[in-house]
């Protein structure tokens, strides 16, 4: 895989691509669609899957290539979300990345309903391309406090139905392979009986679903009749009408025989015995494995060893002589298992008991929980290995085969056939592959600070204001300052240093012109959702089981507060946007005067202040020429541009700490000043001084800061300490490095919570291989 910086910049500049007409060309072609949709992928590994009002969720991040599912640097930042089934945000987090990798917590609020809720991640970069690419999975929230929010047993009448011929036609005078899958309210696959119908009503077939709301049948398709089924409920009767038939059109079969070759075939229609060079392109996660040609209709089938394959889910498209795509399918090659070995030094322990685990060989990349294990659904699956391999290159949620079936299993190999029919067409746009064009581009990666979008506007005229120039800061005593300068469209994006927490945003823009610009700053968050949103039927915990777990998370919440509290990023001063200052005063080392003209006057020749009626001048000295410059400096208070220096004689010199100058030109993006004076209060509140009319305070989510798990240690007499231990999460390591073997050892001890334990831990080596192992103890 090439650098994915040159391929992003590549990206940028692209125009449209010449096409291609010669089939040997193929390849290239698809590498350059490649190279134009670079590619991520995100994987959370949460802590548990279901939880209560007020709980903690913590995840640990992977964030990958989407080719070969290695650690990615290319994004700084991520975004995540907990949606309701409204697809509104409960909560939303901006969380750090470096190589690749991070972590991060949600506070569940306490009122927070009963429900399945949706988890999804995803970075600036992602928003470039389809949310169906995003992270996403369910987590189950149970409320002990407000029992009538529970989610009714029965199911929503509102169902989804639709057909899947094979290769994506129905085509006509052919046997079509045709899947089916049936989604009720909640977004479950529903299992149901139903009749094929030709016309009005002759009945041809009797069809039913047979894994998970998905089936199968075979069709002999006539051009200009019309089919459609007939599902039976034991609620209602639905009717839901068959594609239309094709035609003409060519569809792609596949046989796995579950050894080690796929059989593809090509049929078309109509049947004739002219011949047409086709091509048969199979890669794995946008990475080309092979290409075939096909003089058809001497040539049907083709043989694909699939030592030639990567793992988890392939696709085969297939091209006609002119390389337009116009068939799909997809292919699947069994993972290898990598479960490093997971060994408790008992299998049962007492209360307030250490734990030594034994890791075995893991790779590189680790995260590791240990919680109690409770009747709850969700317990098992979102594994690494799982996403990464499979469901990130389906569209919508998608159900695989029990994990606890074999390959060999026919009942494995049916449920996987399915799937494989139900889906098609991920991360690959047949259009835009047709088209030869790179996709249109608004959000670029955030490899340095925050990416802030907005829009200036004339707000007299409504107009965009092209190539005006804006600011915006983030006022304190350790502020941020950014600068950019609006396109045709009056569109920006400003580079925002990072910081931590909620803050207040100022927007300003500058009116060289004398008309009143405003800045209207676009959310960070994606606005875009998935068509689906999989809202399981939730069967509550017993009630007794419920009652027991919000007990102990009330008690573990009320004792050792200021340890569960602890953070890893320290949030100290930095060096400002304009580096070092040339020059410092401290104003408690000098007379306090009573004006913050007076201070300037008196004590500070760098500066140079005249007033002609009611309106002042600021001028720095040039410290390379001993001379003063002949332009306005950039004048700030605490990190806030002010327009107009005459406002800066309101502020109460009292409150100023220090003043900073910078005597020389400042170069920063766009922005040319001749010299800078800072102005630093003590507490970070502008000292009195009052914000302009046309500048805005925006509220705005910063970085959260980690968290530092709190697992408490009982060596010696602290196993007897009278403080309650009501803990069902005994161990959360979001960034566990891999050591050599025989050296991979966690110890960590129990609680007083009696119970099953799982301890799960997922990873990832340099080569993207991803690793999942699992084991449980009991505590009595």
């Amino acid at each position: 895989m090439k650098n994915p910086l040159i391929l992003i910049a590549c990206l940028m500049a692209a125009g449209s691509v010449v096409a291609q007409t010669s089939e040997s060309q193929l390849r290239e072609k698809f590498a350059r669609y490649q190279q134009t949709r670079y590619q991520e992928k995100v994987f959370l590994h949460t802590d548990r899957n279901s939880y209560l009002s007020g709980e903690t969720v913590w995840f640990s991040v992977y964030n990958v290539d989407g080719y070969l599912n290695r650690l990615s640097a290319v994004s700084r930042y991520l975004y995540v979300e907990l949606l309701g089934a409204d697809q509104k945000p409960a909560l939303q987090q901006i969380v750090s990345l470096e190589q690749g990798r991070g972590e991060g917590t949600l506070d569940l609020p306490g009122d927070l309903p009963d429900g399945v809720y949706q988890l999804r991640a995803y970075t600036s970069w992602m928003k470039n391309f389809s949310p169906e690419g995003y992270y996403s999975r369910q987590l189950i929230i149970e409320n002990a406090f407000l029992p009538a929010a529970k989610a009714s047993s029965g199911k929503s009448k509102k169902r989804n139905i639709q057909f899947f011929p094979e290769s994506g036609h129905l085509l006509d005078g052919i046997a079509n392979q045709v899947a089916f899958k049936v989604i009720n309210g909640y977004g479950e696959g529903e299992d149901v009986r139903g009749v094929l119908i030709r016309g009005d009503r002759d009945t041809i077939a009797a069809i039913q679903t047979t894994w998970k709301g998905m089936g199968k049948f075979q069709l002999d398709a006539k051009s200009g009749e019309y089919y459609h089924a007939v599902f039976s409920f034991p609620d209602t009767t639905i009717r839901v009408s068959l594609p239309r038939v094709e035609q003409a059109g060519y569809a792609l079969v596949a046989r796995d025989s579950g050894g080690e070759q796929i059989i593809l075939r090509v049929q078309s229609a109509p049947v004739t015995g002219k011949s047409e060079r086709l091509h048969l392109l199979v890669h794995t996660r946008q990475l080309v494995k092979a290409v075939y040609n096909l003089d058809y209709p001497a040539g049907t089938s083709i043989t694909i060893d699939k030592s030639l394959l990567g793992e988890g889910i392939s696709h085969a498209i297939l091209f006609d002589s002119k390389l337009q795509p116009v068939g799909e399918r997809l292919l699947w090659k069994q993972p290898a298992v990598r479960a490093p070995e997971l060994q408790t030094d008992s299998m049962y322990y007492q209360r307030r008991s250490g734990v030594t685990l034994q890791l075995g060989q893991i790779p590189e990349e680790n995260s590791v929980a240990v919680y109690l294990v409770g009747e709850q659904l969700l317990e098992g699956g979102n594994t690494i290995a799982e996403y990464l391999l499979a469901s990130s290159e389906l569209n919508g949620p998608v159900e695989f085969p029990d994990p606890a079936w074999q390959p060999a299993d026919p009942r494995y190999s049916g449920a996987l056939d399915l799937v494989l029919s139900t889906n098609g067409w991920s991360r690959f746009n047949p259009e835009e592959f047709t088209g030869g064009t790179a996709p249109l581009l608004q959000y670029l990666p955030e490899r340095e600070g925050l990416l802030i979008h907005g829009q200036v506007t004339d707000s007299k005229t409504g107009r965009p204001a092209a190539g005006a120039e804006a600011f915006l800061s983030v006022p304190g005593t350790d502020f941020r300052l950014s600068e950019a300068v609006a396109d045709t469209a009056g569109k920006l994006v400003f580079n925002l240093e990072q910081f931590y927490g909620n803050k207040e945003l100022v927007t300003q823009a500058i009116d060289q012109s004398g008309s009143a610009y405003r800045v209207d700053l676009q959310p960070s968050f994606s606005d875009h959702f998935a068509g689906y949103f999989v809202l399981h039927h939730v069967a509550a915990r017993p009630l007794l089981q419920l009652e027991e777990s919000s007990r102990n998370f009330q008690l573990d919440r009320a004792f050792e507060v200021e340890k569960k509290s602890r953070v890893k990023d320290s949030v100290t001063n930095r060096i400002s946007f304009y580096g070092h200052p040339d020059k410092v005063y401290p104003l408690d080392d000098y007379t306090r005067f009573p004006t913050t003209e007076e201070v300037l006057h008196e004590f500070i020749p760098e500066i140079r202040v005249r007033k002609t009626g009611d309106t002042y001048s600021f001028r720095v000295r040039n410290q390379m020429l001993n001379d003063y410059f002949l332009n306005e400096p950039l004048l700030l208070v605490d990190g806030v541009p002010v327009k107009h220096a005459a406002s800066l004689m309101q502020l109460d010199p009292l409150r100023v700490k220090s003043i900073e100058i910078v005597m020389q030109k400042l170069f920063a993006g766009k922005l040319v000043r001749e010299g800078v004076v800072s102005f630093k209060t003590y507490a970070g509140d502008l000292a009195g001084y009052k914000l302009p009319a046309t500048d805005a305070v925006v509220n705005f989510q910063g970085l959260q800061q980690r968290r530092i798990f709190y697992s408490p240690q009982y060596e010696g007499q602290a196993r007897f300490s009278r403080i309650p231990d009501r803990r069902e999460l005994l161990y959360w390591e979001p960034r566990l490095k891999g050591a050599a073997p025989g050296r991979n050892t966690l110890r960590f001890f129990t609680s007083d919570v009696t119970g099953k334990y799982r301890v799960v831990l997922q990873g990832l080596d340099h080569n993207g291989q991803p690793y999942y192992a699992e084991t449980f103890f009991e505590v009595k």
